[in-house]
């Protein structure tokens, strides 16, 4: 593949990425009872697990890569909670440090047992070791054959420790069903598979009956009538790939695919602000202010944008420190 191909790749996997991360985003802030809410959970979070499977290839070091990846992230999040906590103290939403703890190693994204979430970075550990399944799958399985047996070994003991109501620390049993949609990206990527006309309607109503048979969730285990939630979000992770190799072909959508393609490059350093935002011990996003707007109408709307757009002025700020300090460090090793 040439260089000018592999960036085009490239480009619409980002934006693949800052596609399901805005959904990510979007579903963290309007209602969860609102239809919107039920259709982008249906797949938001798998998708992600379907671009990360198209981009796979197994490297033996490549956990130590993961590590500076996701789990690096995981843990700055953590301390800075904990900072969070120790400055607010009883007042804050953790209370004490020993709770912040409890929620780090279970990793999950809502309240369980009466341990408190961590938040959106739940997602980072399950990508890790949806990672490590994937390693071990290819390292003891050399024919797809085999392949495909081992992950839908690995996603039924997910799916059977999901109906006992067993939570693993650090989502352990959500990564091994997550496994199923990174292997369908591999897959995918392997099989040069595109959609046509016929495929097309087929997945759009294979989604619909995913959609209609109640609430998905990944992270808090609601897998529902599996068999046919796990297609439904496979089958709208594809539609979705197909929407994004077509935006990206489209001159007329320039401005917005540049801005999708910046937020895929920066999913790991927005996820994590946009997980902190609403724990800083000053208010932000003018949470408190929407707060008593109840009778406005478009309230939920405003608040949406209103967190978004700090969101991403806070990573524009990031990386605008970030190239400062890259600066300062070359000058310096330019002048040794």
């Amino acid at each position: 593949m040439s260089s000018m191909e592999n960036e085009k790749r490239m480009r619409w996997l980002d934006m693949a990425r800052g596609v399901a991360l805005l959904f990510v985003m979007i579903g963290h802030c309007i209602s969860s009872k609102s239809v919107l809410h039920h259709v982008l959970f249906t797949f938001h979070v798998p998708f992600f697990f379907v671009i990360s499977g198209y981009l796979y290839r197994y490297k033996k070091n490549s956990f130590l890569k993961d590590m500076v990846q996701l789990a690096v992230p995981y843990m700055i999040v953590v301390a800075c909670v904990m900072i969070s906590t120790k400055i607010m103290g009883e007042t804050s939403y953790y209370g004490n440090l020993r709770n912040v703890i409890k929620a780090a190693l279970l990793g999950s994204g809502v309240k369980h047992n009466g341990i408190l979430p961590i938040g959106a970075v739940w997602f980072f550990p399950t990508m890790y070791f949806a990672r490590r399944y994937m390693d071990i799958v290819f390292v003891i399985a050399k024919k797809e054959l085999h392949r495909m047996f081992m992950v839908a070994a690995f996603v039924l003991a997910g799916i059977v420790l999901a109906s006992k109501k067993v939570w693993l620390p650090l989502n352990v049993d959500v990564a091994m069903a997550a496994v199923l949609f990174m292997y369908t990206g591999y897959l995918l990527k392997q099989k040069q598979f595109r959609l046509n006309i016929i495929t097309a309607v087929v997945a759009f109503c294979v989604w619909l009956a995913e959609f209609s048979c109640g609430r998905f969730n990944l992270g808090t285990r609601k897998y529902g009538l599996w068999c046919v939630t796990f297609a439904g979000a496979i089958a709208a992770s594809i539609l979705l790939i197909e929407l994004c190799i077509y935006m990206e072909k489209g001159k007329m959508l320039g401005i917005l695919n540049r801005f999708l393609a910046f937020t895929g490059r920066h999913t790991v350093a927005l996820l994590c602000i946009h997980d902190l935002d609403w724990r800083m011990p000053f208010p932000v996003w003018g949470a408190g202010i929407a707060a008593k707007m109840s009778a406005f109408p478009y309230q939920r709307l405003i608040t949406t944008i209103r967190r978004i757009s700090y969101d991403y002025a806070i990573l524009l700020i990031f990386l605008l420190v970030v190239h400062v300090i890259r600066i300062c460090v070359r000058k310096v090793r330019g002048a040794v």
